[in-house]
C-alpha cells in the first residue's frame, strides 16, 4: 500500500493504443511517441494494409528508422 500523499511519477509510460501510419506521417509522429513513451501497442493503419509477414517486417524496419530512439519499443499488432 502506498502512503497517502506519496507522489508516483511515470517517466516512460506505455501507450496501450496508438494508431500509426506509414511514410511522412509515421516520420512526424513516431519520434514524438519515442520521446514520451517507452512502448506503444501500435495499430498500423497503412495503405496498403498489412496482409502478410513480409509487409509487417518491412513496416517494422520503417518504424524503427522513423522513431530514432533505441529506448522505444513499438509492439506491432
Amino acid at each position: 500500500m502506498v502512503p497517502t500523499g506519496t507522489r508516483l511519477t511515470l517517466r516512460r509510460p506505455d501507450d496501450w493504443h496508438a494508431h500509426f501510419r506509414n511514410g511522412e506521417m509515421l516520420n512526424l509522429v513516431a519520434p514524438h511517441h519515442a520521446r514520451v513513451f517507452g512502448r506503444a501497442i501500435a495499430m498500423p493503419n497503412l495503405l496498403p494494409p498489412v496482409t502478410d509477414s513480409k509487409i509487417a517486417r518491412d513496416y517494422q524496419k520503417e518504424f524503427d528508422a522513423a522513431s530514432l530512439a533505441k529506448t522505444f519499443t513499438p509492439l506491432l499488432t
